[in-house]
């Protein structure tokens, strides 16, 4: 009924055979077609979704080499890798749904919400992770070298695309470790 086949429509193909049931089976197949409930909507949505993945994979690399090399800033650069490899974790997470489930449906306003979602736990997680280096040793680590870039870097892109990948996981944990540093 949601794909429009009439009430009368279904009574002739599937009640009794009559004179109309083969004009009713063409309209009902027809309306099938046009209005398929399970025909997967989310192909070119997952293209874009690698391609983003991919291009977001280059870009890392590049910046990455660019600010090991000294071209560009490593605070500008830092913060743009992390961008970037939250951004790959969200991809990866909607690619991965769809190769575990063929029947998976990609929801572009559920996309973009964990996207959203994923950038934000991932700076997070950096901001507790420089807060706890400030409490420690009094101060934030600075990143003369291209080598304390590199640590850095490789690291919090590690915490980007972890955190956005597992992003319920993520946010309990994000969740559990800032009400632990608040009511202490």
């Amino acid at each position: 009924k949601t794909c429009g086949i009439t009430n009368e429509e279904m009574e002739s193909i599937s009640v009794y055979w009559k004179d109309t049931s083969g004009s009713a089976v063409v309209s009902a197949a027809r309306k099938l077609y046009q209005h398929n409930p399970f025909k997967n909507e989310s192909t070119k949505a997952l293209v874009v979704v690698s391609f983003v993945a991919f291009l977001s994979f280059a870009l890392w690399v590049g910046i990455f080499i660019l600010a090991t090399k000294e071209f560009v800033g490593f605070s500008l650069s830092f913060f743009t890798l992390l961008s970037l490899s939250a951004i790959m974790g969200s991809a990866l997470r909607t690619t991965t749904s769809a190769v575990r489930d063929p029947a998976y449906r990609l929801s572009m306003s559920r996309m973009w919400i964990e996207l959203v979602t994923g950038l934000i736990l991932s700076f997070g997680f950096v901001l507790l992770y420089l807060v706890g280096s400030l409490l420690i040793t009094g101060r934030i680590e600075q990143l003369h070298t291209p080598h304390d870039f590199a640590r850095v870097a490789v690291s919090f892109s590690a915490i980007g695309l972890t955190t956005a990948f597992l992003l319920e996981s993520a946010a309990n944990e994000l969740g559990k470790r800032l009400e632990a540093a608040v009511l202490k």
